[in-house]
């Protein structure tokens, strides 16, 4: 049972997870890998997964 649950989290990935270092020795995350010269990339996914969850609620809405 305990080995299933790693399984399936064993694709998850955060955004705050070190993977490396720079030249100075400093450690780098995926999300300093991301960054834009716009908005914080941790912010747009946040929200591209609202807009999600609300196009699902209105999709279920009627006409009324």
């Amino acid at each position: 049972m305990h080995l299933r649950s790693l399984k399936k989290t064993k694709k998850d990935v955060s955004l705050h997870e070190p993977i490396g270092q720079d030249r100075d020795g400093n450690e780098i995350s995926l999300i300093d890998v991301l960054k834009s010269e716009g908005e914080d990339v941790a912010d747009e996914i946040q929200l591209n997964m609202e807009i999600e969850q609300v196009r699902k609620y209105i999709d279920v809405l009627d006409d009324r």
